[in-house]
């Protein structure tokens, strides 16, 4: 069908392809163009099917058949210019500047967006500083207070009397003047953590198990029922049962009854190994995004606007999905946001081309280096989270084919591999002992805090929208759709 093609850079991501379409294709098109006028067309005087070109000519607009024309060429003739003119295309804008005559070639000039070709900077001897990340003993301790959590429950005491950190078990009627009793039962509250409104839960200290008592207490002035809010009111409590949370002594014998090891030190030492095995692999990834940051700082590219828009709207959709997840609607996201729509595709659009152009530049240097990611660490990978997640192996591939990550599980291990050969490519110094103290905090802030020694307390789960609303940019390494 082809019969030339001339390619034009415009820029490293945009291509116009001059295309010539034979003028043996272009006189099928046109019979073809004139079956479909006689069979479809309601000629006066002519059956449909048989009225001749000529008497068509005169019915229809040359500019009507011309363009019923060039539709029965153009699909195919940009599909067969974009291979062989060996670009690779993302997208493509309507086809312009057509000439076509009967008899004659179809010209038209085409432009496609094609993927970026990244100048890359010096990505080899870069200057890289790995951060110290040390473990202290307050982190040691951290950790130990954490295990002691673990190993510790809720049990029945033998004693009769509630104390402070104690749960107790209720029935509650709470009077309030002018309103009818509020009657509830077996009501669960851990005294002296203020779980329970109005405040009574520390009235109850001191009272025995079944017994009655009369708590005299006033409801919080920002109370969510207004009727409520400051009014005083009695609440009658009747106890039915506590527990109290026993927390293990450290000692030799938790260490050993608890984790297998015969002293408390010997836990202690286990644990720093375990923080400093962290501590270097974390160093270790900080390096290695550090390098891959440097690498694309200091390349060129491109990103197609179309292909950037598309994958910030693509992003959007899945924020809506995911705020609609918690109970949430999009628009209540950019209330709480106090941003518009647009405001937010523009933030969207920004990150897809931060991402894209991370994308495309790791693409450039694995090429460059020739850092491919063979069947077998695609294999050996799987192997590893089916044992880190104690599934089958099968099991774990059968689950990345179905949601289609497959793919993406190889991009991030081409990613690792490139980040790994900046590093080995690079100069890299440790960092001085006294600029390690960001770092460190950084490393508390990933645990959790121990509890505090006025008993257990129930975190309660409340989602946070920001974490929603990031996550969209998150998704490094995805590569173009």
């Amino acid at each position: 069908m082809i019969t030339s093609v001339d390619v034009r850079e415009l820029s490293p991501s945009k291509v116009e392809l001059h295309v010539e379409v034979g003028s043996g294709h272009v006189d099928r098109a046109f019979k073809r163009v004139y079956r479909q006028l006689s069979r479809s067309g309601r000629v006066p005087g002519f059956r449909a099917g048989r009225v001749p070109p000529p008497v068509l000519k005169r019915y229809f607009s040359e500019e009507a058949i011309k363009d019923a024309a060039v539709a029965e060429l153009a699909p195919d003739a940009v599909t067969e210019a974009v291979e062989q003119s060996g670009v690779e295309a993302i997208d493509a804008s309507p086809i312009r500047d057509v000439q076509i005559e009967e008899g004659d070639v179809l010209r038209f000039t085409v432009t496609l967006d094609v993927r970026p070709k990244p100048r890359l900077g010096e990505y080899k001897g870069l200057c890289l500083v790995r951060p110290r990340i040390e473990v202290t003993d307050e982190q040691v301790e951290r950790e130990l207070q954490q295990m002691r959590e673990s190993a510790s429950t809720w049990i029945e005491p033998e004693r009769k009397e509630v104390r402070k950190g104690d749960k107790v078990l209720a029935d509650i009627t709470i009077e309030v003047e002018g309103e009818e009793p509020m009657r509830e039962t077996a009501v669960e509250m851990h005294v002296g953590q203020g779980g329970i409104q109005p405040p009574i839960d520390e009235g109850t200290i001191g009272a025995k198990v079944g017994s009655t008592i009369d708590i005299e207490t006033n409801y919080p002035d920002d109370f969510d029922d207004e009727e409520l809010a400051g009014k005083p009111a009695t609440a009658t409590v009747t106890i039915k049962g506590l527990e109290e949370y026993l927390r293990p002594e450290l000692n030799d014998e938790f260490a050993r009854e608890n984790y297998g090891f015969e002293t408390l030190d010997e836990l202690r030492a286990d644990i720093r190994q375990r923080l400093g095995t962290g501590a270097a692999e974390r160093a270790e990834n900080e390096l290695k995004e550090q390098a891959l940051a440097k690498a694309v700082e200091g390349a060129v590219v491109e990103i197609p606007k179309r292909l950037a828009k598309e994958q910030a709207e693509s992003r959007l959709e899945q924020l809506a999905t995911d705020v609609r997840q918690y109970g949430m609607r999009y628009e209540d996201l950019l209330r709480e946001r106090k941003a518009s729509h647009e405001q937010m595709t523009v933030r969207f659009e920004r990150a897809s081309e931060e991402t894209l152009k991370r994308y495309f530049v790791i693409e450039a240097i694995a090429e460059v280096e020739n850092v491919e990611v063979s069947d077998e660490e695609v294999d050996a990978e799987i192997q590893r989270l089916a044992e880190q997640e104690g599934r089958p192996a099968a099991a774990v591939r059968e689950e990345l084919s179905a949601g289609h990550a497959l793919e993406g599980l190889r991009l991030q291990l081409r990613e690792d591999k490139v980040a790994a050969f900046l590093v080995d490519a690079a100069t890299v110094t440790d960092a001085p002992a006294a600029d390690a103290t960001e770092a460190q905090e950084a490393a508390k802030e990933e645990e959790a805090p121990a509890a505090d020694d006025s008993g257990a307390q129930e975190a309660d789960t409340q989602h946070d929208s920001s974490a929603t609303d990031d996550a969209a940019d998150a998704d490094r390494g995805d590569a173009p759709q």
